[in-house]
């Protein structure tokens, strides 16, 4: 039981290291194509 929970935490990790940057990156795409929308949360703040 333990080792498969270690097997499936292993997965997890090595998933989420793949999927953050591509998360991260279209984000980051996401507000380079429409600064309108990212300036008034700023100027809110």
């Amino acid at each position: 039981m333990i080792t498969v929970l270690l097997g499936l935490y292993g997965g997890l990790q090595t998933s989420l290291r793949f999927i953050i940057p591509v998360v991260v990156k279209h984000f980051m795409k996401r507000k380079r194509r429409n600064p309108s929308v990212t300036t008034p949360n700023l100027t809110l703040r």
